[in-house]
């Protein structure tokens, strides 16, 4: 995160503008607050997990302040989805998909956090990057792109083999049949880190109601995404529900799961 000057004298009557992390933070709070405890702080502590392993690899970056720019617009993004579902407001459809699901006591922990992913990768970071860099500027960002999209990658595929610890059966499939990310639907988080880069590439170039609708068609598609997490194609399905009978059922010990994770 940008950091202050330290020769210049802050005024103490001024509150520090809180950092992502600070803010995800306060959405696993009020998910953990919530009655019952919402099912949307599953992504908010995985993505607490992910500012907090970029803003640790933060020296490997070559464009720092861009990183921090698209890293402010990149959260922006989900914080106003998030604003929207607490306000019952619509919000974008990508997140709308993952709020309703949340919703779902049926779903799996893993579907949760990829319906999150979803919209978060497929919608928001090809959004975020156009809405940060400009056009000359997306070549010389694109290996520090890539990095923070390997960065929160690792992340995903770590956490969801960390949740085989309270989900056995999980870790089953894992060993043969599937990767966890494929063991509900077949959602490669590598191509839609590749699909996110291509799209900000055409994303960048556009402005003012073409964007809008070429993030509308993003969100269509992130839509489809979801509908097929939410219920995969036969016979995922069905191994979904025998899944669902080994999965920890408490929503606070999830969370706090994955936030300790990462401590």
């Amino acid at each position: 995160m940008i950091t202050q000057d330290p020769t210049v004298q802050q005024d103490p009557t001024v509150r520090p503008e809180p950092t992502v992390q600070q803010e995800i933070h306060e959405v696993v709070q009020w998910a953990l607050k919530e009655k019952p405890p919402s099912r949307v702080g599953y992504f908010a502590a995985l993505y607490w997990t992910v500012a907090k392993a970029i803003e640790k690899e933060r020296h490997l970056f070559q464009h720092k302040e861009w990183l921090d720019e698209l890293n402010h617009a990149f959260y922006r993004r989900y914080a106003d989805a998030v604003a929207a579902y607490k306000g019952h407001r619509s919000a974008p459809d990508a997140w709308e998909a993952a709020f309703d699901a949340a919703r779902n006591g049926k779903l799996l922990i893993v579907q949760h956090v990829l319906l999150g992913a979803n919209a978060h990768i497929n919608v928001d970071l090809a959004a975020a990057t156009a809405e940060t860099l400009k056009p000359n500027q997306l070549a010389a960002f694109e290996r520090d792109f890539h990095l923070m999209n390997q960065v929160l990658g690792e992340v995903v595929d770590q956490t969801c083999r960390s949740l085989s610890r309270v989900w056995p059966f999980l870790r089953l499939v894992n060993r043969y049949f599937l990767r966890e990310e494929d063991a509900v639907l077949k959602f490669s988080l590598s191509r839609a880190r590749e699909h996110a880069w291509l799209r900000a590439q055409e994303l960048v170039k556009l402005e003012g109601d073409a964007l809008k609708a070429a993030i509308d068609d993003l969100n269509a598609e992130a839509v489809d995404i979801a509908h097929r997490i939410v219920k995969p194609d036969q016979p995922l399905g069905f191994l979904v529900q025998i899944l669902r009978q080994g999965e920890l059922r408490s929503v606070p010990r999830v969370i706090n799961f994955i936030v300790d994770r990462a401590k």
